[in-house]
This record gives C-alpha cells, sequence and structure tokens, in this order.
C-alpha cells in the first residue's frame, strides 16, 4: 500500500485524490463553492470572486464601499 500527500497548486483545491480547477476568478479555493483569495482585480463576493458592484472597490480580496474622506483625490485614485 502506498500513502502519500496530493498538494494541489494554485488555482485548484483537492477533491478525493484529484486536484480540481477553483471556480472562475480564484487564485486559491478550498472547494467548488469557497475562493480563498481573488485574481487581481476580482473580489470576494458571496464566498466566490466577482467584479465589485457598482459604488465599491477591490481592496485586497474584497470589495470596499466608497466614502466620503474629506479627499476626493484619494477617492479618484482608488476608482483608477
Amino acid at each position: 500500500m502506498n500513502n502519500f500527500c496530493t498538494i494541489c497548486p494554485d488555482g485548484m483545491y483537492l477533491s478525493g485524490t484529484n486536484c480540481v480547477e477553483c471556480p472562475e476568478n480564484c487564485e486559491t479555493c478550498s472547494d467548488e463553492d469557497t475562493c480563498l483569495a481573488c485574481e487581481e482585480g476580482f473580489g470576494l463576493q458571496d464566498d466566490l470572486c466577482d467584479i465589485c458592484p457598482d459604488g465599491t472597490y477591490v481592496s485586497g480580496d474584497s470589495c470596499l464601499g466608497l466614502f466620503w474622506l474629506g479627499n476626493f483625490d484619494l477617492i479618484l485614485n482608488r476608482l483608477s
């Protein structure tokens, strides 16, 4: 009997003894329904990676809402 550990590369998760591709736009995931990190430009929404909705921006792997900081240039930089 051979005992070995399977380690899947980024973009894949272990399902049984096979490495399976993560959902679209996920950099890493734990299963077919749960992204842990998103590809650049995408944010986590309901455990999957997607484009952030209007009125939000990507920060790390999250979609954050815009709010007034008294510095309009800072908000414009976040949008570009």
